[in-house]
């Protein structure tokens, strides 16, 4: 919800630095995800600052590709039709043979399911999809270094790159195969909230919704109506509260 009483700011430069320690850290292929118009942050002018820092993006709709306009991956099911994507110069994700037949001819990713029970094919379903897909890449959203380890074994020497790493495994050297697919990663710390102190008043006991108990409370004009979440707070640019 719009409010005239706060200014987001989005530090593009921080997300591209932090593009470039992923990189560093890596060393293999650089998926950006902006999917969701990046995390809400503007998926057009991240990807401008991200261009020429990443090897590609991925969304998860057709429509969040056609916006940004950059080649890359679609990671959600495929509901567009194969010239859509031909078009976009876009890698539909292939996950059941239905998708993998309406989709022959095209460059695709065959996305592997280990654990998650969100999307994907089953471990034993993946050779199936290999023979009749023209695949470039397969991967996986794994959570768990385990995870990883397990999908290594299944799919290598397949003939195809693999990436399964996003953020929450960064920091496993295990998990980053031939690619990382970071998104939060990208975007920690780069949004500022700012607002004025509406006042500060003395309090007579336990305050708010949960009863906070401190000598004094500041007031703002924003609140959860507005999305606000809980986060550091700096007053005067001194942080007051972690």
């Amino acid at each position: 919800m719009r409010s005239r009483h706060i200014q987001v700011t989005i530090n593009l430069e921080q997300i591209r630095q932090a593009a470039e320690r992923v990189r560093r850290l890596t060393g293999v292929k650089l998926i950006a995800v902006i999917k969701a118009d990046a995390y809400g942050l503007g998926a057009v002018p991240v990807a401008d600052g991200l261009a020429e820092v990443v090897d590609e993006f991925a969304y998860f709709t057709l429509q969040e590709a056609r916006e940004v306009g950059r080649p890359g991956l679609v990671l959600g099911p495929p509901e567009g039709e194969p010239a859509e994507y031909r078009e976009l110069n876009l890698r539909p994700t292939v996950s059941c043979l239905q998708d993998a037949e309406r989709l022959a001819g095209l460059p695709v990713a065959v996305k592997v399911d280990t654990g998650m029970q969100r999307f994907g094919c089953c471990p034993d379903e993946l050779g199936e999809l290999l023979s009749c897909c023209r695949v470039v890449d397969i991967y996986t959203h794994a959570t768990s270094v385990e995870a990883v380890r397990a999908f290594d074994e299944l799919t290598r020497e397949k003939g195809a790159w693999r990436h399964a790493a996003c953020s929450s495994l960064l920091a496993h050297p295990q998990t980053w195969l031939e690619g990382v697919r970071p998104g939060l990663a990208l975007y920690q710390g780069a949004m500022r909230v700012s607002t004025r102190l509406w006042c500060v008043k003395k309090t007579r006991g336990p305050a708010g919704y949960t009863g906070f108990d401190y000598p004094c409370v500041g007031v703002i004009l924003a609140g959860y109506c507005h999305n606000l979440r809980p986060a550091p707070v700096l007053i005067n640019g001194r942080r007051l509260w972690q």
